[in-house]
């Protein structure tokens, strides 16, 4: 009898252990996710604004730990909004080009998220074929039916190759785009 109620007990503790380990999976809301960037000129330091769509990701949790968390960037959604017309378009298609991110052969930038907390997301990010770790301080709220994640943070692609990110030959040191980007996000994801 002692036997049998030790198994009853060993038997509920498990179960409930598996149900408070349950794994909830929360899928990125494209719609209501914005992803903004802010490049740089070095030499002048004139600045050019835009955004990029988040277009795909979800996050799994067990409890508070994270399982897994991958996103995808569609680097050919690249557009600039301090600009309109005719200079817009060139300096999107420039974007897109192989001078710099080359969308043709490289269309999406794959974001692993490492870690998470309520103060930032850690991830790498791989550009062009190239792994870049970011650290992204971030204010993050998660309920039973959301996430969501807001804040600033600046992503160093110089590991890319990128053309634009360096000086022609010939040309002064600084006459090129700073390679450190700045980004404000506004994640969505639900349940």
């Amino acid at each position: 009898m002692k036997k049998m109620y030790i198994a009853l007990l060993t038997g509920a503790t498990l179960s409930l252990t598996s149900c408070a380990e349950k794994e909830v999976t929360y899928k990125l809301d494209a719609k209501a996710t914005t992803l903004n960037w802010t490049g740089k000129y070095i030499a002048d330091g004139h600045a050019h604004t835009g955004t990029v769509n988040v277009t795909g990701g979800s996050m799994a949790f067990k409890g508070e730990e994270l399982v897994s968390g991958d996103f995808t960037v569609d680097l050919t959604t690249l557009k600039s909004t301090d600009l309109s017309g005719a200079m817009a378009d060139t300096l999107d298609a420039h974007l897109n080009g192989m001078y710099f991110f080359n969308t043709a052969k490289y269309a999406n930038v794959d974001v692993k998220v490492n870690e998470i907390s309520a103060k930032e997301i850690k991830a790498t990010l791989t550009v062009m074929g190239k792994k870049i770790d970011a650290v992204m301080p971030v204010k993050m709220t998660k309920d039973e039916k959301s996430l969501k994640a807001k804040g600033k943070f600046v992503v160093d692609f110089a590991p890319a190759p990128v053309v634009g990110f360096k000086a022609l030959e010939g040309e002064p040191e600084n006459a090129h785009v700073d390679s450190k980007i700045s980004f404000e996000i506004n994640l969505v994801m639900k349940k």
